[in-house]
C-alpha cells in the first residue's frame, strides 16, 4: 500500500547549514551595541533582524537568514531582562517566541530537502521513509523554545509533524490536534484556509500511520473542502477511498478514489518527473472507473 504524501512545501529554496554559536566575545558585544544604540530599543532591534532573517531565508540566504532569526530572538531575550511593563513584556517575549518558530521551520525544511531524494526512491518503492531523528533534533529544540514562551497554533503544527517524521504517531496526533483547536479557538492564532487545510492533512496523515484510517479519512475530506488545490490532500484521500475500495459497497469508494487521485495528477502537471507520488497515482487509475463522459 502506498505511504501517505510528504509534507508539500510551498517554498522552492533549499535551505544550507545552520550556523553554530556566535564566539561569545563576540556577541555580547553586538548585542551590548543593538540594546544601547541612540533611538533603538531592543523590541524594535529584535523586530529589525527578525524581519531581515526572514528576507534573507525568502531569497534562499538560509545562513544568514538563520543567524539573524537567532540574534532576534537573542535581543529581545535580552530586552526583557529587568522589564516591568505588562505588555512591553509580552511584545517582547512574543518576539522571541515568533523567532524560534520561526528557525524550527526553516531548520525543518532543511532536513527535509536533505532527504529528498531518498524519500522519493522509498515513494517508488512503495516503502516508508522516515528522516532520521537526529537531523530533526535541531528543529524540534526550537519549535519547543517557541512553545515554552508563547504557545502557537504554527509551532504546534511544525512541531506535530515532527513527531510523525519520527514515527511517534500518538504525540503527532496530540500535537496537531492542539495546533487545530488553538487555530480554531484563539483569534490571534487564525491562519489561512491553505494553512488550515495542510493541518488537517497532516492530521490525516498521523491518523493513517496510527493506523485509524476512518479518522485520517475525515481529516483529508477536511483538508480538500478547506483547499481543492492541496495536491497532497487530493493524493491521500484518492489513496484512503482507494483502500476502501474492497468493501462490499466498494465501487462508491472506486469512484472516488479516481476523482481525487485525477484532481491530484492535474495539479501537479508541471512537476513530472519530480513528484514520484505522480507514478503511484497513474498506477492505481489503470484500475479505477475512467472519467465520464461530458
Amino acid at each position: 500500500m502506498p505511504q501517505p504524501h510528504e509534507r508539500e512545501r510551498d517554498s522552492t529554496a533549499t535551505l544550507a547549514k545552520v550556523l553554530g554559536v556566535a564566539v561569545v566575545l563576540a556577541a555580547l558585544g553586538y548585542f551590548t551595541w543593538a540594546r544601547f544604540q541612540a533611538g533603538v530599543r531592543p523590541k524594535n532591534r529584535a523586530e529589525e533582524l527578525l524581519n531581515q532573517g526572514v528576507t534573507a531565508c525568502e531569497q534562499g540566504e538560509y545562513d544568514e537568514g538563520l543567524d539573524l532569526l537567532e540574534q532576534a530572538a537573542e535581543v529581545a531575550r535580552r530586552g526583557r531582562q529587568g522589564v516591568e511593563d505588562k505588555a512591553r513584556l509580552s511584545l517582547l517575549t512574543g518576539l522571541e517566541a515568533d523567532a524560534w518558530m520561526l528557525i524550527g521551520g526553516f531548520r525543518l525544511q532543511r532536513v527535509q530537502d536533505e532527504h529528498r531524494q531518498e524519500r522519493a526512491e522509498a515513494v517508488r518503492k512503495g516503502e516508508a521513509y522516515r528522516i532520521p531523528a537526529e537531523g530533526l533534533a535541531p528543529a524540534q529544540e526550537a519549535l519547543e523554545n517557541a512553545i515554552e514562551l508563547k504557545p502557537s497554533a504554527r509551532a504546534y503544527y511544525h512541531l506535530g509533524f515532527i513527531y510523525r517524521e519520527k514515527g511517534q504517531a500518538l504525540q503527532a496526533i496530540e500535537t496537531l490536534e492542539e495546533a487545530i483547536r488553538r487555530e480554531e479557538g484563539y483569534p490571534q492564532d487564525r491562519v489561512s484556509n491553505e494553512l488550515r487545510a495542510r493541518m488537517h492533512n497532516d492530521l490525516g496523515e498521523a491518523y493513517a500511520h496510527a493506523r485509524q484510517p476512518a479518522q485520517a479519512r475525515k481529516h483529508f475530506e477536511n483538508a480538500v473542502m478547506l483547499d481543492r488545490d492541496l495536491a497532497s490532500a487530493q493524493y491521500n484521500l484518492g489513496l484512503a477511498y482507494h483502500a476502501m475500495s474492497e468493501r462490499p459497497d466498494g465501487d462508491r469508494f472506486r469512484n472516488r478514489a479516481a476523482r481525487h487521485l485525477r484532481r491530484y495528477l492535474e495539479l501537479t502537471e508541471d512537476r513530472k518527473g519530480r513528484a514520484p507520488e505522480r507514478e503511484v497515482a497513474r498506477d492505481l487509475l489503470k484500475d479505477l472507473p475512467a472519467p465520464a463522459e461530458p
